[in-house]
């Protein structure tokens, strides 16, 4: 199908596997899109390929109740491919942090990497 998307005076026709970012303020550019990977969290799934760790970990943070911080620089431009299981997050992170040789640190709704 085709959706018509709409900010202001701006409109956008979008086909199926394009993309667009919008807010008060505008329109930004159409790109294409993978929409089986863009829509996996309705699966319980966050699918991310070859994206830097500190992106990967900002979209988690959206799933996760609390904070997550990733209080290294040379980490968060590692590119990272993951299958993350939405209702095991804390188990994902665990696992991050023992492949990428972080240090994982809990403190109540705060998970601080370093």
């Amino acid at each position: 199908g085709r959706v018509q998307v709409t900010s202001g005076a701006s409109h956008a026709i979008l086909t199926p596997d394009r993309q667009i970012a919008f807010s008060d303020r505008g329109l930004g550019r159409i790109h294409a899109v993978d929409a089986s990977l863009a829509t996996a969290w309705t699966r319980g799934r966050l699918i991310m390929e070859n994206k830097p760790l500190a992106e990967v970990l900002r979209e988690l943070d959206r799933y996760k109740g609390g904070k997550i911080l990733l209080l290294n620089g040379e980490a968060s431009e590692r590119r990272i491919n993951a299958v993350i299981d939405l209702g095991h997050i804390d188990s994902w992170l665990t696992a991050l942090a023992s492949s990428q040789g972080l240090r994982l640190t809990r403190a109540g709704p705060l998970t601080i990497l370093r």
